[in-house]
């Protein structure tokens, strides 16, 4: 939501439910290597017990908003596009991997594929979710581009 009368919209179109949880914007910001890219990454991580491995970082097309066309007046957000591998500067990749694994332990993140979109800042990075899953469409991309089955990882860390 944008505005308050967004928040009042929203309260009055709603059945399903009766309260709404507001939720503070993080700051827009430009992809550090392309302007048409998104401010935030998703990082596929394969988890051991004693590591977190990441698999693919995945530049995001900006997404796409639909105001009010979503069921129960909601929003509809589609994501239009992902790119690998990153285009992120050497220092920024570092970075987003970094804190990654950090969230990651705090999580006591272990045997699982995750995965976990950042969002990008001018100095740091911030959490925008973390899923104990493969990322959606993702396997799909990285397998026509002759990369690793994050499907296949999934069931061998399952199996520990």
């Amino acid at each position: 939501m944008d505005s308050e009368s967004d928040a009042d919209y929203q309260l009055r179109h709603r059945t399903q439910w009766s309260d709404l949880l507001l939720e503070s914007r993080l700051p827009p910001f430009e992809h550090p290597r392309k302007e048409w890219l998104a401010d935030y990454v998703s990082v596929e991580m394969a988890s051991t017990q004693d590591d977190h491995v990441p698999v693919a970082i995945f530049d995001k097309a900006p997404v796409s908003v639909h105001r009010h066309t979503g069921p129960d007046a909601s929003d509809a957000v589609s994501v239009t596009g992902d790119l690998t591998p990153t285009m992120l500067p050497h220092i920024v990749r570092k970075r987003v991997l970094d804190y990654v694994r950090k969230v990651l332990d705090a999580l006591r993140v272990r045997w699982c594929v995750t995965h976990t979109e950042v969002k990008l800042l001018p100095d740091a990075v911030d959490l925008i979710e973390v899923n104990g899953r493969v990322g959606g469409h993702l396997p799909r991309l990285l397998a026509v581009l002759g990369g690793p089955n994050l499907l296949t990882i999934a069931m061998n860390l399952a199996l520990a």
